[in-house]
């Protein structure tokens, strides 16, 4: 589903059932219709601090598998190592938001050959999991870190709107077979 910026700033999502204000200052531009990539959640607001600066994703997925929020720390901590050379936590808590339970994560590590530094924000509600994250470049962290950080506190969930089913195009049913009483017609 997608949302909207509204007056006061806020990306309002009411299908997804989410409120963030994006990062503020210089140099931060957002998108409402980012890329999707080949694998992983569904962007749903994207926003850049110039070329490959920064950048606060707000993405959502459904979940590959049932994980309760207790087991959502370990999942995400035994993942991340995988993905990103050189993972070093800085820090990892359990959170709650609006009686949402979730997991925020900052570290730094090599992807694709850039040092970066991200904070990362997971939340689990019931089959789906929504996920913003804040990334920089290591060395841009002191510039884009604050403005990550305060949209970062500024995640909110809002009551969901049920959003209209898909209308599939109705086929006409084939007409039925005759039926072959075992009498020989001649």
């Amino acid at each position: 589903p997608k949302g909207a910026i509204g007056t006061d700033g806020f990306y309002v999502n009411k299908g997804v059932g989410v409120k963030v204000k994006p990062p503020q200052g210089e140099g931060w531009e957002m998108t409402q219709e980012p890329a999707k990539p080949p694998i992983g959640p569904t962007p749903l607001l994207e926003a850049r601090a110039g070329e490959d600066r920064g950048s606060f994703v707000v993405a959502q997925q459904a979940m590959p598998m049932q994980v309760s929020a207790e087991m959502l720390p370990m999942v995400i901590d035994m993942g991340l190592p995988m993905q990103v050379k050189g993972f070093k936590k800085l820090k990892g808590e359990s959170i709650t938001t609006n009686e949402k339970k979730g997991y925020e994560v900052e570290y730094t590590g090599s992807v694709g050959g850039q040092e970066l530094h991200v904070l990362q924000r997971v939340y689990l509600y019931g089959s789906e999991m929504l996920v913003v994250a804040g990334t920089t470049r290591a060395s841009d962290w002191e510039k884009h870190g604050k403005a990550i950080r305060e949209a970062m506190s500024s995640v909110g969930f809002i009551p969901k709107e049920a959003q209209p089913e898909k209308k599939e195009a109705k086929t006409a049913a084939p007409a039925p077979a005759p039926k072959d009483d075992g009498i020989l017609k001649e």
